[in-house]
């Protein structure tokens, strides 16, 4: 799927509110900014993923990505965010040059997310480049409460 061809997203929601944690001047701030983020994230009805294994989606998988010697989940919020990561490369792509990946409800890929710390994966990384965000494993569980205990 073209992602340019997509209707205009909440992209750019995700981007200011990471802007603002960026530039937040005291630890208050800091955590309201992220608790907005993950709040709209967790609000999210799907999740996007880079998939991997061609473009049969019977085999196609969520891409797990190797950070500092880590692996972690790659999540996007939207497929533009998933493109932008993705660049050219050839083993996102299918044989015309679309972009592969799976749009997951958001409990399927939570539930997916967080049975993988028991194969060693470290956490998650949301939209990974300049406007990212991450979590370990072991803080998503307190996180969501978190979230949740707030609305």
């Amino acid at each position: 799927m073209n992602p340019s061809a997509l209707p205009p997203t909440s992209e750019n929601r995700f981007d200011a509110l990471m802007a603002s944690a960026k530039q937040a001047e005291s630890q208050e701030l800091l955590i309201q900014c992220f608790r907005s983020l993950w709040a709209a994230f967790l609000d999210l009805e799907t999740w996007i993923f880079l998939t991997s294994g061609g473009s049969n989606p019977e085999q196609a998988s969520p891409f797990i990505g190797i950070i500092d010697g880590k692996p972690w989940a790659m999540v996007f919020t939207d497929p533009r965010k998933a493109a932008e990561f993705a660049g050219p490369a050839p083993r996102f792509r299918d044989a015309e040059g679309e972009l592969l990946f799976l749009a997951m409800p958001r409990m399927q890929a939570l539930q997916w997310i967080l049975g993988l710390q028991q194969d060693g994966v470290a956490g998650l990384r949301i939209n990974q480049g300049e406007f990212g965000w991450m979590a370990p494993l072991a803080n998503l569980p307190a996180i969501i409460v978190d979230i949740e205990g707030q609305g």
